[in-house]
């Protein structure tokens, strides 16, 4: 077969959004779409960001999506993931005399979630 340069893009895609830390929604029992209540987060208690398992595993997600969810066409863009401006934000921070140290920050004195 002769293969597509220039593929179409598929229009069988949804845009999501991925909320670290959420474990539901608190709704009223309307279930009108329409409304502008949209509920309340319900968080989840055992989801700890300064966990340094819990960092590397959202930044293998995020590394998951960017590549191999690219390479396979389950994803078509990744806006930035937020771990890795946070990461960012570490090295930036020691050009100003701030450290917090690198990443995964392990030190739970210099990690405010």
């Amino acid at each position: 077969p002769i293969p597509i340069v220039n593929k179409p893009p598929s229009t069988a895609t949804e845009a999501i959004q991925i909320m670290w830390g959420v474990k539901g929604i608190k709704r009223n029992n309307n279930r009108d779409p329409f409304l502008e209540d949209f509920g309340e987060p319900i968080y989840d208690e055992l989801f700890d960001l300064a966990s340094v398992e819990t960092q590397l595993l959202i930044e293998a997600a995020c590394e998951w999506a960017e590549t191999t969810g690219i390479e396979q066409e389950k994803v078509t863009f990744v806006d930035r993931c937020f771990i890795q401006r946070f990461k960012d934000f570490l090295v930036w921070s020691r050009t100003i005399g701030r450290d917090y140290g690198a990443f995964p920050i392990a030190d739970r004195g210099n990690f405010t979630a």
